[in-house]
């Protein structure tokens, strides 16, 4: 699987684990999903201006 792929898949899997209401009222796994998807769409990015 290339890193691409990668990043692709845990961004989906990111917004589903977003819209699961278990995950609405916690803070915590809110705030660890937004910053683990920013970290993403930005090596995302990085890797996009390289190509």
């Amino acid at each position: 699987m290339s890193l691409e792929n990668f990043i692709e898949r845990e961004l989906e899997n990111i917004e589903k684990d977003l819209m699961k209401p278990e995950n609405w009222g916690d803070d915590s796994i809110r705030n660890y999903l937004l910053g683990w998807k920013e970290a993403l769409q930005e090596v995302k990015n990085e890797m996009g201006k390289r190509v």
